[in-house]
């Protein structure tokens, strides 16, 4: 059951908090799990704490907590409280947004829960607080979406706008919505509509190269067993929702740890594969 009076104060909490955030967060930990898209999975959001908790892990979030899931307010509350203790790094997706979030299930769960005056104050002021991205260990560019026409550096994203209700920069909105794509070169339109584009291999690998990182994970798009690996594997989609339309999923989680990185089946928590970051 939520208390609004004690989500209130998380949403404050955690307003005030991001404010001090800059678009693009560096991470620096060698014990790192990283978590797709949640849809209001909080089951799954559970057992990833329990199985690595949080005083000997931390935490990045690759956006999408809200829409289309059973409990997206409750995984949203969880979400803040790992936030506020100083273990998660929740990043935007593009489900933070008032658009999708008409459409999608987050207002008309929210709003008999949170009150009209919350919840505008969720989508209007909490949501658009979120990064854009992170960068962990200076090596693993983490963001949901993907690589936007226009963006050549890594720390360019920290000069991006931010807290408005749909990103106004195209860089911006094209981090949230973009996709890789094995089957184009360059940017292409993307059939998710205006403002969004399917990003070749090219692209990846001149990003790659230009900026000396090794790796990019994202979330974004629904995969059935959790993960898919694009352009030579240089791109990892990461999927970690099993909830609502996603029934019948397998998330999963990619966890760093001892310098190596392993993608990791969260309901058996079984090794899926490791991964080597070569330039």
């Amino acid at each position: 059951m939520i208390n609004r009076d004690y989500f209130k104060g998380l949403v404050d909490r955690a307003i005030e908090k991001l404010g001090e955030l800059d678009n693009l967060v560096s991470v620096n930990s060698n014990r790192v799990v990283i978590i797709g898209d949640l849809h209001g999975d909080v089951e799954s959001l559970e057992k990833i704490i329990n199985d690595y908790p949080p005083g000997n892990w931390r935490y990045i979030g690759l956006g999408d907590y809200v829409d289309r899931g059973e409990y997206q307010v409750e995984t949203l509350e969880k979400v803040l409280k790992l936030f506020l203790q100083g273990v998660m790094i929740p990043l935007r997706g593009n489900h933070e947004s008032y658009v999708m979030n008409e459409v999608y299930g987050f207002m008309d769960e929210a709003l008999p829960l949170l009150g009209q005056s919350l919840l505008s104050t969720v989508i209007h002021d909490l949501f658009p607080s979120l990064p854009y991205a992170a960068l962990l260990n200076d090596k693993v560019l983490l963001l949901h979406g993907g690589l936007a026409k226009g963006l050549e550096r890594v720390d360019d994203i920290r000069k991006l706008s931010r807290h408005d209700d749909e990103p106004s920069d195209p860089v911006a909105f094209q981090i949230l919505w973009n996709d890789p794509s094995d089957e184009v070169t360059g940017f292409v339109d993307s059939p998710r509509g205006p403002g969004a584009y399917l990003f070749g291999p090219d692209v990846t690998m001149r990003f790659i190269e230009g900026n000396d990182i090794a790796l990019i994970i994202r979330g974004h798009s629904y995969i059935t067993d959790g993960y898919w690996r694009f352009h030579n594997g240089r791109v990892l989609s990461l999927f970690t929702s099993s909830s609502g339309p996603y029934y019948g999923a397998k998330p999963k989680v990619v966890v760093f740890s001892d310098g190596t990185l392993r993608i990791i089946d969260v309901k058996s928590r079984n090794m899926v594969t490791d991964i080597k970051l070569t330039q």
